[in-house]
Formats: structure tokens, C-alpha cells, sequence
């Protein structure tokens, strides 16, 4: 599932067995978050082990329904690679799954100089190389949340 070009021109992330599964997981169309099985706490970025009860034995990254709402942003006019298009803007999406669980990312939809902030989102992927990188794309109260 893709979206606006947002990621045009952003280099490949670096995986590693942390973090390949959030990387990865767009090709299936899943947004991947770290969840620790002996607390039931989800944390993002990934770690080797749980920051909340310390576990590294307990961790596991499943797929997550992937809905937030923004809770901060930024529109960006200066591109950050020559290929991207500016004006872009650029989040914190607060995921569902439980409150302060943060994932950064582009958003897309809605009016650029609309202040985005507390809307809902829906998570989108863009290939890069051997990497689905995640956009947040902003949605009406209500609209189809098709993935």
C-alpha cells in the first residue's frame, strides 16, 4: 500500500534483527511494533531488550492495527535529500495500541498548512530497496480505513 511519494529520495535504513520486522513489515502490508509478552507493554523504536521490566526474553514484534492520531508535527520546506519534493510535513503519530506509544514518520492528506494535530491516521508503506518505510496518512472521522 503506498501513498504520496513522501520518502522520495530517503536512503535505505540499516537492518538489524531488532529492527528488520518494523522495516520489513509493509510488504505484507503490516505495521510491526516491539511487544514485550511479561509486562504487555508495546515500545517503539525497537531494543534488545523491554524497557519498561528489562525481558529480552519476552519480546516479540507482531503487527498492530496501525490506526493513530498526530500528536505533534512539522512542515518541512528545505528538502533533506535532493530528490524530495518540498513542502513535505512530518510527525509523531500516537499509535492506538496504547497511550505514548510514538512512531515518526511523513504524513500525508489533508490541506499542507492545515494544523494536523489529533487527527486520525492510517498507516500507509513506501518501498525503499529492502525497506516498506511506514507514512501516516490522515483520514476523516469515519472514512474507509482500507490498508
Amino acid at each position: 500500500m503506498t501513498s504520496a511519494n513522501w520518502n522520495h529520495g530517503r536512503r535505505v535504513p540499516g537492518l538489524t534483527p531488532d529492527t528488520e520486522p518494523y522495516w520489513t513489515g509493509g510488504a505484507v502490508g503490516e505495521l510491526r511494533i516491539q511487544h514485550c509478552a511479561a509486562c504487555s507493554r508495546w515500545q517503539h523504536p525497537p531494543s534488545p531488550v523491554c524497557r519498561s521490566c528489562r525481558s529480552a526474553s519476552s519480546l516479540a514484534t507482531p503487527a498492530v492495527s496501525g490506526d493513530g492520531r498526530v500528536a505533534s508535527w512539522t512542515l518541512n520546506e528545505q528538502a533533506w535529500y535532493p530528490e524530495q519534493p518540498v513542502p513535505f510535513r512530518a510527525g509523531f503519530v500516537e499509535l492506538v495500541e496504547q497511550p505514548g506509544l510514538f512512531v515518526f514518520g511523513g504524513l500525508t492528506g489533508a490541506a499542507h498548512r492545515e494544523d494536523p494535530t489529533g487527527l486520525a491516521t492510517v498507516t500507509r508503506f513506501q518501498p525503499r530497496g529492502s525497506a516498506w518505510l511506514p507514512v501516516f496518512e490522515i483520514v476523516e472521522e469515519g472514512q474507509d480505513r482500507e490498508r
